[in-house]
């Protein structure tokens, strides 16, 4: 990670787990994109349910991802580092919440480092709820 969004993270008093797997090729990304989409379309009864719809588009890629992650039951942000340190970053940023008829609504993205950075940013006026796994090196 660059020394920008390791500052970024500091702010925020996050650290990232990197996740093991093959890292995908840049054209793979849009691919990826869009099953995260599909798969993030279908009404969802907990935040676990979404992640676990996650899990299975990054399987199909070749990437593993923490299986187990505490997630608020009613909202919130995770950031997941999907490849190793001696290639570009690439990240999922997750965004959930409840509706009001009880149901979660969650987003799921693959960015790389700059992508997560403006994400981040893009969030500086509220109270970030990040939640990232931490760095097991």
């Amino acid at each position: 990670m660059t020394d920008v969004l390791t500052q970024l993270l500091d702010c925020f008093g996050i650290e990232v787990q990197d996740a093991e797997g093959p890292a995908p090729r840049p054209e793979s990304l849009d691919l990826m994109q869009i099953d995260l989409d599909d798969a993030m379309e279908l009404p969802l009864a907990t935040p676990e349910q979404g992640y676990a719809r996650v899990l299975l588009v990054l399987l199909q890629y070749g990437l593993v991802a923490p299986v187990h992650l505490t997630l608020d039951p009613l909202d919130g942000e995770e950031v997941i580092a999907l490849t190793p340190a001696s290639i570009e970053p690439i990240f999922v940023y997750l965004n959930y919440g409840m509706l009001e008829d009880g149901t979660i609504e969650m987003g799921a993205e693959v960015v790389t480092e700059s992508g997560l950075i403006e994400i981040l940013s893009d969030d500086d006026d509220e109270d970030p709820a990040f939640v990232i796994m931490p760095d097991e090196e």
